[in-house]
Protein backbone atom coordinates (compact mmCIF):
# COMPACT_ATOMS: atom_id res chain seq x y z
CA UNK A 1 0.00 0.00 0.00
CA UNK A 2 1.19 3.71 -0.93
CA UNK A 3 0.75 6.46 1.57
CA UNK A 4 2.21 9.98 0.37
CA UNK A 5 4.47 10.99 3.30
CA UNK A 6 4.67 15.19 3.83
CA UNK A 7 8.13 16.61 3.90
CA UNK A 8 9.61 17.13 7.23
CA UNK A 9 7.09 14.30 8.59
CA UNK A 10 7.35 13.33 12.14
CA UNK A 11 9.47 9.91 12.52
CA UNK A 12 6.03 8.33 13.92
CA UNK A 13 3.99 9.06 10.41
CA UNK A 14 7.51 8.03 8.69
CA UNK A 15 7.14 4.60 10.66
CA UNK A 16 4.13 3.99 9.95
CA UNK A 17 4.43 5.21 6.30
CA UNK A 18 6.90 2.18 6.38
CA UNK A 19 4.44 -0.51 8.37
CA UNK A 20 2.01 0.10 5.62
CA UNK A 21 4.65 -0.14 2.71
CA UNK A 22 4.22 -4.29 2.23
CA UNK A 23 0.73 -4.39 2.99
CA UNK A 24 -2.01 -4.91 0.19
CA UNK A 25 -5.95 -4.05 0.84
CA UNK A 26 -8.86 -4.09 -1.25
CA UNK A 27 -10.22 -1.02 -2.43
CA UNK A 28 -12.74 0.05 0.37
CA UNK A 29 -10.29 -0.92 3.54
CA UNK A 30 -6.93 0.73 1.35
CA UNK A 31 -9.65 3.99 1.49
CA UNK A 32 -10.24 3.58 4.76
CA UNK A 33 -6.40 3.22 5.94
CA UNK A 34 -5.44 6.34 3.44
CA UNK A 35 -8.14 8.27 5.25
CA UNK A 36 -6.66 7.80 8.80
CA UNK A 37 -3.39 8.28 8.15
CA UNK A 38 -4.42 11.63 6.53
CA UNK A 39 -6.44 11.98 10.40
CA UNK A 40 -3.35 11.45 11.96
CA UNK A 41 -1.30 13.81 9.98
CA UNK A 42 -3.59 16.32 11.14
CA UNK A 43 -3.51 15.66 14.35
CA UNK A 44 0.12 15.61 14.33
CA UNK A 45 0.22 19.14 12.61
CA UNK A 46 -2.30 20.47 15.20
CA UNK A 47 -0.54 19.28 17.71
CA UNK A 48 2.54 20.67 16.72
CA UNK A 49 0.81 24.19 16.06
CA UNK A 50 0.11 24.68 19.83
CA UNK A 51 3.77 23.61 20.96
CA UNK A 52 3.28 20.00 21.75
CA UNK A 53 6.87 18.57 21.74
CA UNK A 54 7.43 15.91 18.80
CA UNK A 55 8.75 13.07 20.91
CA UNK A 56 5.35 13.21 22.89
CA UNK A 57 3.39 13.40 19.49
CA UNK A 58 5.13 10.88 18.20
CA UNK A 59 4.25 8.65 21.10
CA UNK A 60 0.24 9.29 20.76
CA UNK A 61 0.16 9.08 17.25
CA UNK A 62 2.30 5.27 17.24
CA UNK A 63 -0.26 4.32 20.33
CA UNK A 64 -3.23 5.62 18.17
CA UNK A 65 -2.22 3.97 14.76
CA UNK A 66 -1.20 0.73 16.72
CA UNK A 67 -4.84 0.56 18.65
CA UNK A 68 -6.75 1.13 14.90
CA UNK A 69 -3.85 -1.35 13.80
CA UNK A 70 -5.63 -4.10 15.99
CA UNK A 71 -8.73 -3.18 15.20
CA UNK A 72 -8.63 -3.65 11.75
CA UNK A 73 -6.91 -6.99 11.68
CA UNK A 74 -9.79 -8.13 14.02
CA UNK A 75 -12.42 -6.92 12.21
CA UNK A 76 -10.55 -8.70 9.14
CA UNK A 77 -10.24 -11.55 11.23
CA UNK A 78 -14.11 -11.49 11.80
CA UNK A 79 -15.50 -11.23 8.45
CA UNK A 80 -12.83 -14.43 7.62
CA UNK A 81 -14.57 -16.31 10.29
CA UNK A 82 -18.03 -15.64 9.54
CA UNK A 83 -17.08 -16.12 5.10
CA UNK A 84 -16.09 -19.68 6.10
CA UNK A 85 -19.23 -20.39 8.61
CA UNK A 86 -21.34 -22.92 7.91
CA UNK A 87 -24.03 -20.51 7.86
CA UNK A 88 -22.67 -18.11 5.61
CA UNK A 89 -21.54 -21.02 2.38
CA UNK A 90 -24.69 -22.19 2.94
CA UNK A 91 -26.12 -18.59 2.30
CA UNK A 92 -23.93 -18.17 -0.80
CA UNK A 93 -24.92 -21.36 -2.04
CA UNK A 94 -28.66 -21.04 -2.24
CA UNK A 95 -27.86 -17.21 -3.36
CA UNK A 96 -25.42 -19.06 -6.53
CA UNK A 97 -28.62 -21.43 -7.45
Amino acid sequence: MTVTLKPNAQPALTQIRHDLAGLEFGPELQENVQQHYRHLETLTASLKTIGVDDEVIDQHVIEIFNKYKVAVLDNIGRLERERRSPRTIAVQQINKD
